[in-house]
């Protein structure tokens, strides 16, 4: 192996998603490694108490910790009974749909009422349409949305009496 095939050798091998090669040929012997970086995945449920309690130095704090009240007040909220009625949240990140047409009259508005299983809205993720569901029989109190607005996980979408 001449000094060229070395070379190309270890520019092969650094283009390449190996770690570790090792090759030896007419008595000499070349060994390659490169650092593996591990990425380590947590989970925000498990650090939301530290971020409250740590300030967090690449991070601005105020976002931190508006980010966060944010979460526990979804994780509050998520389709329960309250004095104030039920409430349905989104099960997914997407945008809002009243209508199932552009122009055409909305599925469900304030006042009417609703079975277990009756379609209240749609929310477009990936270009795939969602159709979302009522869980409970009950009489639609507020629509806390607007159409055609984007929408977080866990995100209240109408108040029902129920």
């Amino acid at each position: 192996m001449d000094f060229n095939g070395i070379s190309e050798l270890i520019d092969k091998v650094s283009k390449s998603s190996l770690s570790y090669f090792e090759v030896e040929e007419d008595k000499i012997k070349i060994v390659m490694k490169k650092e593996v970086k591990v990425v380590k995945e947590i989970s925000i449920e498990n650090k939301v108490d530290d971020l409250d309690r740590e300030p967090v130095q690449y991070i601005k704090q105020e976002k931190v910790s508006e980010s966060l009240k944010e979460i526990k007040n979804i994780q509050k909220h998520e389709n329960e009974e309250t004095e104030e009625g039920y409430c349905v949240v989104s099960p997914i990140v997407g945008t809002f749909y009243l209508s199932g047409e552009i122009g055409a009259e909305p599925i469900v508005k304030k006042g009417d009422k609703v079975k277990k299983g009756d379609s209240l809205c749609i929310i477009e993720a990936m270009k795939i349409m969602n159709e979302i569901e009522s869980e409970v029989d009950g009489e639609i109190l507020e629509v806390l949305v607007e159409n055609e607005t984007m929408v977080e996980y866990g995100q209240p979408l109408f108040r029902l009496k129920v």
